[in-house]
């Protein structure tokens, strides 16, 4: 698994890489154990890569360009293990490292892995302590954090709630469901999971939404493949109950992928009315087709355009937009360990414009009087708030239509990430003038 492990990390260089679909591609055909111990080690060293970087610094006296990347990788998670997974003995983790070196033919590194452990075992509190003065520099490493994104979160949340965001980071995801069948009743979806032996809690904050403890094998059930009930986030859930469309209504979802946001408006709408799901990577348009098929929604039509270019064909056409754009996905960094080890100002800023372009479109496509939801898993005012007062500066006849929520009417709901209940997300909703 170790082997595993450093050859997944070491295909990990950028905001664009999958851990997630590098670990379900290699772990088809492991054992629970073999898969959770897998699973443990790279999510758990790509978590702490900064911090893990900075020990290997103060070890080695080197620039860590210098090492091969896959000698790197041992020694991430060797003292990721060390550290952080009390249950592995010691000795197993240093035999496991120097076989490692042989393994990958680099055996000529042996002697240094296995000398750079034992130092770090002999001298642990010294190699683990953050000796810095400045608290960005400290935030970045404890929290292995890019530094630019732990400066845009100071600005925007001060240094306690940067802290426990990036503190609710590392934790393990949650998992929810929304109940999503035509047929059964919500309470008799959920009575069949709980007769399977799934632990449900219900969700506080959006309907039809339940947790799941222990979600093991839960999209193999029957229930799950006849479309009773479907994976989606809570804040993502909230996003079509805040658009609260009409029946019979024609809607655009113009970033739609994975489709989990045309579906459930397809099934607050029963099915009526009109949905074109658009995607810009058309390869994504056979997963939405799948998920539209066993959810049983037959009233959502696919395309394959770019949102920043204007298409004239769709000029007013829509009674409601879902403006999901892409976004830093700062607010599912739990989920996404390369997006705070990577994302930086630029490339925020690339992704602010795009924002806007989208926008720009987005609206056109609606008609008078229509309604439109901006949203996105991002947690920074850049994206959001900032974005808000552009569009309403930009468009003199859009003004915002206050959400229901938690039985109060609000401007915005702005969910920071919250261990156990939700991801980070931001969902505002715009009504269009009459000319």
């Amino acid at each position: 698994m170790r082997k595993l492990a450093v050859e997944i990390l070491s295909k990990i260089n950028d905001e664009n890489s999958n851990s997630t679909k590098l670990l379900n591609e290699n772990c088809k055909n492991l054992n629970n154990i073999d898969n959770n111990f897998l699973r443990e080690i790279v999510y758990g060293t790509l978590e702490n890569r900064i911090y893990l970087d900075y020990i290997i610094r103060k070890l080695c006296k080197l620039r860590l360009k210098k090492f091969d990347i896959k000698i790197l990788n041992i020694l991430r998670i060797s003292i990721y293990q060390l550290l952080f997974m009390d249950k592995v003995p010691e000795f197993a983790v240093l035999n496991e490292a120097v076989n490692l070196t042989k393994v990958f033919k680099l055996k000529r590194f042996s002697s240094f892995v296995n000398g750079s452990l034992r130092n770090f075992l002999r001298n642990k509190e010294k190699f683990s302590k953050i000796d810095t003065n400045s608290l960005e520099d400290k935030i970045s490493i404890k929290y292995s954090t890019n530094l630019d994104l732990v400066k845009i979160l100071l600005s925007d949340y001060k240094k306690e709630k940067t802290e426990e965001i990036l503190e609710n980071s590392l934790l393990k995801p949650h998992f929810s469901i929304r109940i999503s069948s035509f047929k059964k009743s919500e309470q008799e979806v959920v009575e069949d999971l709980k007769a399977l032996g799934y632990e449900i809690k219900k969700c506080t904050i959006s309907k039809r939404t339940y947790f799941v403890k222990n979600p093991t094998d839960i999209i193999n059930t029957e229930s799950f493949k006849n479309g009773d009930f479907t994976v989606q986030d809570v804040a993502s859930i909230l996003v079509c109950e805040s658009l609260d469309a009409k029946k019979n209504s024609s809607i655009l979802d113009i970033c739609a992928a994975p489709g989990g946001k045309s579906a459930h408006v397809a099934f607050l709408m029963d099915n009526t009315g009109s949905i074109l799901a658009n995607d810009i990577v058309k390869s994504k348009l056979k997963k939405i087709k799948e998920n539209l098929k066993r959810l049983n929604i037959t009233n959502v039509t696919l395309s394959n355009f770019d949102g920043c270019i204007f298409k004239s064909e769709l000029k007013e056409k829509f009674d409601y937009v879902i403006c999901d754009v892409i976004c830093s996905g700062v607010g599912v960094i739990d989920r996404k360990p390369e997006i705070k080890l990577f994302r930086n100002l630029e490339q925020i800023e690339n992704i602010i414009q795009k924002q806007r372009k989208i926008f720009d479109n987005a609206i056109k496509y609606l008609k008078p009087n229509g309604k439109i939801i901006y949203s996105t898993c991002s947690i920074l005012n850049m994206e959001n708030e900032e974005n808000v007062k552009y569009f309403l500066e930009k468009y003199k006849d859009l003004e915002i239509e206050k959400i229901n929520f938690l039985d109060k009417k609000v401007d915005y709901i702005k969910l920071l990430p919250e261990k156990r209940k939700h991801n980070g997300f931001f969902i505002v909703k715009f009504k269009k003038g009459s000319s």
